[in-house]
């Protein structure tokens, strides 16, 4: 048996022992944004009905909730250093954030900027977004 078959294997056991945390899946007919990460992090949306982790598509974008105040924890370790950031924000629906952090001197900057090709860089920076817990309160 190869390590990937393995792995999957491990995965689909801890799933079933509810180990894991289930991933986002957007609903039909439902206002839904981007946010992109880097795949470095572990994003996780802090829901009514518990916690769901976000999972990027080839692009790297994963689709969120729109149109209603999030709640989205972000943690990276990197060397020595934890970040482990919550902001909630309200993302408009087909609007494509991005999720920026900078690590290099431990001080854990971050930011959720809109894609925004009207501006002369491409992006804006987010008015409304506020600092929440730093995990899912479930």
């Amino acid at each position: 048996m190869n390590r990937s078959a393995i792995a999957a294997g491990m995965l689909a056991a801890l799933t079933a022992a509810g180990c894991a945390t289930p991933v986002y899946q957007s609903q039909a007919g439902m206002p839904a944004a981007q946010l992109k990460t880097s795949p470095v992090i572990n994003s996780q949306l802090c829901l009514a009905s518990g916690t769901a982790q976000l999972a990027a598509s080839a692009d790297g974008f994963a689709a969120i909730p729109a149109g209603r105040p999030l709640h989205i924890v972000f943690e990276r370790r990197e060397r020595q250093v934890r970040c482990a950031i919550g902001l909630r924000f309200t993302p408009e629906a087909g609007r494509r954030y991005v999720f920026v952090i900078d690590t290099a001197d431990e001080s854990c900057l971050n930011q959720i900027v809109l894609e925004d090709p009207s501006t002369r860089i491409g992006i804006r920076e987010l008015q409304a977004l506020t600092r929440a817990a730093d995990e899912c309160g479930h």
